[in-house]
């Protein structure tokens, strides 16, 4: 651009958006937020399903396993769902208590094992800057 042109421009009236573009301006703004909100979220849950999966198969083989293989795998994912869920931040006393809680049948032992790992799991994610 000459300066011809740059001095036109800077002369030239500036008009502001009226309070329907305003309107207009600010849903686009909100939406993209949601959408960013929403992406994370998914995120977040993906990432949250994926770890307690693999935690899963590390209980698989604890010695106290013993007949609940099957139910590891789907108590695995009420523990993500169980976070997931959570509206705001919440206490590693919670989470012990929606795991030992349980009415699964899941050796008590292995049920303690479960309880650590995910609290180390909890605490190791909410340190960490980023998934």
């Amino acid at each position: 651009m000459n300066q011809d042109a740059l001095d036109r421009l800077e002369m030239a009236p500036r008009r502001l958006p009226d309070d329907a573009r305003w309107s207009q301006i600010a849903a686009k703004i909100a939406k993209c937020i949601s959408t960013m909100a929403d992406k994370a979220q998914a995120k977040f849950r993906a990432f949250m399903y994926q770890t307690l999966d693999d935690l899963s198969k590390q209980w698989q083989q604890s010695d106290y396993v013993e007949k609940s293989h099957a139910q590891i795998d789907a108590f695995s994912r009420e523990i993500a769902t169980w976070i997931c869920n959570q509206s705001g931040p919440f206490s590693t006393s919670e989470l012990d208590e929606m795991v030992l809680s349980t009415r699964r049948e899941i050796n008590p032992t292995l049920l303690k094992t479960v309880a650590s790992d995910v609290n180390e799991m909890v605490i190791r994610i909410n340190g960490q800057s980023s998934l």
